[in-house]
């Protein structure tokens, strides 16, 4: 009896060792292999491809192990797994933009890409896919695309923001509002101009309306300036992502890019 319990003994510490040892190996290389996720990237540089247009942004969500890039026409995605260093994923979903033909030629040779399984290295801000044919670079959106200051730029406002919903207006005038270094900001908002003083208290701003002009607005005109005055009167905190900066005030809120001017 106690030779068959010394034996039970000695069979179930080593089967709880083995358990602890694969669970140990698989928990390392999942950290090693997704390394990258939760990370936005841009295109850096590549062999064997050439880019057409002018960028293309690449990103895997933080709470999803899913790929989306986009080059200038659709956005592709797809779910994925790294297994050795190869990046695996099947055939990729897109949206259904028409672009011109350069732009879908190249939708479809880097979606046919990243399902070619390529190897992929994450190497602190630099992200590396080698296929057969070409190699690409992709760099930290945080490297590539630095956060603008505030101050001494024209934001062009193209997105309005409402609760979930995200609207856009077709207006032969682009409203958009700057922020002096000095404490003073104007806002053109597509009918009427106004200006006034603000403070910028650690991303919240108050704005000190002194000046606007009386033009009567009708149509999508009035409606964009109702908003945008809402939100700029209502102590807006603001965000800077790279090159686009929102401002919210409650529920609602104005999105904008910097103007290249």
């Amino acid at each position: 009896m106690t030779t068959f319990m010394t034996l039970l003994l000695m069979f179930a510490c080593g089967d709880k060792s083995n358990d602890t040892a694969t669970t140990d190996d698989t928990a390392t290389t999942t950290e090693e292999s997704y390394s990258f996720q939760g990370f936005d990237f841009r295109f850096e540089s590549a062999e064997g491809f050439r880019l057409v247009g002018d960028s293309m942004s690449l990103s895997f969500p933080s709470d999803s192990l899913e790929i989306r890039f986009s080059a200038g026409c659709n956005t592709h995605y797809a779910e994925y797994q790294v297994n050795n260093s190869v990046f695996e994923t099947s055939m990729m979903s897109a949206t259904e933009m028409g672009c011109d033909t350069a732009l879908m030629d190249q939708d479809a040779w880097l979606a046919e890409f990243f399902t070619s399984s390529p190897t992929v290295e994450h190497d602190g801000d630099v992200l590396t896919f080698t296929g057969s044919e070409a190699t690409l670079v992709f760099i930290d959106k945080e490297v590539a695309v630095p956060d603008l200051m505030l101050t001494s730029l024209t934001w062009e406002i193209d997105s309005y923001i409402d609760g979930d919903a995200v609207s856009a207006y077709n207006l032969n005038v682009m409203p958009n509002v700057y922020f002096a270094s000095d404490g003073t900001f104007t806002a053109n908002m597509g009918c009427n101009g106004a200006g006034g003083s603000y403070s910028d208290d650690g991303g919240t701003l108050t704005l000190t309306f002194e000046m606007m002009t009386e033009a009567m607005c009708e149509g999508d005109l009035n409606t964009v300036e109702s908003h945008i005055f809402n939100v700029l009167n209502n102590t807006p905190t603001y965000e800077i992502d790279g090159e686009r900066l929102t401002l919210m005030a409650g529920e609602r809120g104005i999105s904008a890019y910097a103007s290249a001017e």
